[in-house]
Order: structure tokens, then C-alpha cells, then sequence
């Protein structure tokens, strides 16, 4: 392969599995140095595979949606504990889970794990906690990967709630406080979605039942939250929900699907 150009070898070695080019990395330095790449990295998970992984209780099930053959259990970092598993997101390969006490981010090829710091984010202290969610994704401009987490009180004798926000660095090893947003939380259970370098979670402005649903999304690059402008011929109540479809954002409205590009415009808040 002497005679070979960087860019025919990296295409092939692409197009192997991870395990069989992560053991490449020990054949020369030339090969490791290649392989450890960000662009490497990035264009060998463009030629990967989608792999499901399913949730039951404390165990985790990886499953090939081309095949669909009998779900395969993998052992994950938290398996010492009877607590259930919660997904809280997942980017390139890296997936963040947790249970009660820990949140660790996993990448099931390599096997490899980290636990975060247990003050990465500060536990509630309050009567008023309702609930809390989680999004997690890489910024390409800093070259790393953050996972944002918010919490919501709520008093509902008064119609009243706050929603903390916090973001872990994976960079730094650690989380810091982030600017309280205006809005409260409608999908309680739900990860944010990431599209272009930002999560997306639908929210509303106020706890009143007449309350139009709005679609938030948090900058991973900026670590700022913005208000997505939907189309004007909306009008009216929906019920909505955000998913990810074909590389855009789809914006599911009741019965109508309205698609918001990478380039929609945003209100900053």
C-alpha cells in the first residue's frame, strides 16, 4: 500500500469494522496517527451502520435494524447496580447513561467509560422539583462533546416554576451553571434532539392549558438557548413533537409535518 494515496488508503481502512481498525492502530505509527484523526473518525462513522440500543429496566440490548435478529444484551458500566438505566443521549458513538447515583458516558466499541464527577450537576434541594432531562451532543468548533441538563421546579398552587440549566464539558471534566430559562418543560421524559450542532425539546411559555407549544433549542457552540420561529401559516394550538428525520428536523403538528431546516431563523433569548 506504499504506492497509495492518504486518501484511497483512508477510504478503506473506512470501511472496516471499529474493532478491526482500532487493532490497525498498533500495525505503525503512520496508521495511528491516521486513524486518531478527527477527520478519520468523522468520515468512518458517516460509513457507519445504525445500531439500536433497547432499554429494559437495568439492561441494555444493541439490535441491527437491517437484520433484525434476536436482540444481543451488552454489558454496560452501571450493570453493578439494580437501579434502572436511563438513556440520556447519545453522538458518534458515545452514549451517556444513568442510573440513581452515577452518569457515565460509554462508547460501547471500545469499551471504554468514564463516570462523571459526582458535583457535575448540582442535585435538587427543593420541594418544588418536578423533573429534570438531558441532551447530549458534539460542537464541532471546539471539538467537543457536552451534555446539557435541565431541571424543573414548579409550584402549582401558585402557577409558578423555574428551570435550571447546566452543561458538563467532557473537555474539561466538569459542569458549570448556565443563565435559568424562561420556559417550562412539556416532555418531561424526553432527550433534546441534536440537528446542526444544537438540541432541540419542545416547550411552553406558561402553565396555562391555552398555551401554544414552542420548539427551544440550546447552541452547543454559543451555550446559548434560542426560540425556533415556526411557519406563520400555523395557527392555533398543536400538539408537538420533535424528531429527527433524513438528516433535517421534522416538527410533527397533529395531523400536519412542517420540516425546519438547518438554516431557520432563531430568536435569541
Amino acid at each position: 500500500m506504499a504506492n497509495l494515496s492518504v486518501e484511497v488508503i483512508t477510504e478503506i481502512l473506512s470501511r472496516l469494522p471499529v474493532k478491526s481498525a482500532l487493532q490497525l492502530r498498533s500495525t505503525c505509527n503512520w496508521w495511528r496517527s491516521l486513524i486518531d484523526t478527527i477527520h478519520f473518525i468523522l468520515f468512518h462513522l458517516s460509513k457507519s451502520h445504525t445500531t439500536l440500543i433497547l432499554r429494559h429496566r437495568s439492561h441494555l440490548y444493541t439490535v441491527n435494524p437491517q437484520s433484525l435478529k434476536k436482540p444481543l444484551e451488552i454489558t454496560h458500566p452501571l450493570m453493578c447496580y439494580s437501579n434502572n438505566i436511563k438513556v440520556l443521549g447519545s453522538c458518534n458513538n458515545l452514549i451517556y447513561i444513568s442510573n440513581v447515583a452515577d452518569i457515565a458516558l460509554w462508547n460501547p466499541h471500545l469499551r471504554k467509560h468514564r463516570i462523571l464527577p459526582a458535583d457535575c450537576f448540582n442535585c435538587p434541594k427543593s420541594s418544588l422539583f418536578a423533573a429534570r432531562i438531558h441532551g447530549f451532543g458534539h460542537d464541532p468548533a471546539s471539538n467537543d462533546y457536552k451534555l446539557v441538563s435541565i431541571t424543573y421546579f414548579v409550584d402549582l398552587h401558585n402557577r409558578t416554576f423555574d428551570s435550571q440549566v447546566q452543561l458538563y464539558t467532557l473537555k474539561f471534566d466538569a459542569g458549570k451553571n448556565l443563565p435559568n430559562m424562561p420556559y417550562a418543560l412539556y416532555y418531561a421524559q424526553t432527550m433534546g434532539v441534536l440537528v446542526g450542532g444544537a438540541l432541540h425539546w419542545v416547550i411552553t411559555r406558561k402553565l396555562e392549558p391555552d398555551q401554544p407549544d414552542l420548539i427551544i433549542t440550546f447552541d452547543l457552540t454559543c451555550e446559548s438557548l434560542h426560540e425556533v420561529e415556526l411557519p406563520a401559516t400555523l395557527k392555533g394550538n398543536f400538539d408537538m413533537e420533535v424528531a429527527l428525520l433524513g438528516g433535517d428536523q421534522i416538527d410533527q403538528l397533529g395531523n400536519t409535518e412542517t420540516y425546519l431546516k438547518k438554516n431557520s431563523k432563531n430568536r435569541n433569548y
